[in-house]
């Protein structure tokens, strides 16, 4: 995953990521947020519980308190094809599952 951020991202651009079940354990010490370091960008932890790593929990399940052009990049472990067909049409550069090694 890091591979992709350095190959994909560019440098000179801000990016919205949208991170849908961000929640980590208490332990973690890395978490995707990191990921985006060193790029300007606005991160948003996502996920159904509050916890690590979450900015906001989710009103109900699948009920996403973002609005969907509101992301450049969705970083999610709830993949199908056509959830990141979605996201890619309603305008995000990117669609990236987990779990990825950081």
């Amino acid at each position: 995953m890091g591979d992709a951020v350095r190959d994909f991202m560019d440098p000179s651009m801000h990016y919205r990521v949208v991170d849908v079940g961000a929640k980590t354990s208490h332990d973690a010490h890395l978490t995707h947020r990191s990921l985006f370091e060193g790029y300007s960008h606005d991160y948003v932890g996502i996920d159904v519980q509050p916890g690590n790593n979450v900015d906001l929990v989710m009103p109900g399940l699948y009920t996403i308190p973002v609005e969907s052009e509101s992301a450049d990049i969705v970083v999610s472990g709830h993949v199908s094809i056509r959830a990141a067909v979605e996201a890619i049409r309603q305008g995000a550069a990117d669609f990236v599952t987990k779990p990825f090694q950081l």
